[in-house]
């Protein structure tokens, strides 16, 4: 997905393609899609790594929300 709407902004930019009504160039709000959709992927990627971390260490730290005081 990411690559697919970076080629769209790319081929956008390429062709000086603008809006119909405001006439700004679409490759900037285009190319805030991948943007995103990579910051969201790298995001999804730090947690997972945070995840599997947190399940090979000690038993007693395996919940990412430790239990509270109260309930010990």
């Amino acid at each position: 997905m990411i690559w697919v709407t970076g080629q769209s902004a790319l081929t956008a930019y390429r062709y000086g393609r603008v809006s119909a009504v405001l006439l700004y160039p679409l490759w900037v709000p285009m190319l805030l899609i991948p943007a995103g959709l990579f910051l969201m992927a790298l995001s999804m990627v730090e947690t997972l790594r945070r995840q599997l971390r947190a399940a090979r260490g000690p038993r007693a730290r395996r919940d990412e929300v430790p239990p509270s005081p109260e309930a010990l």
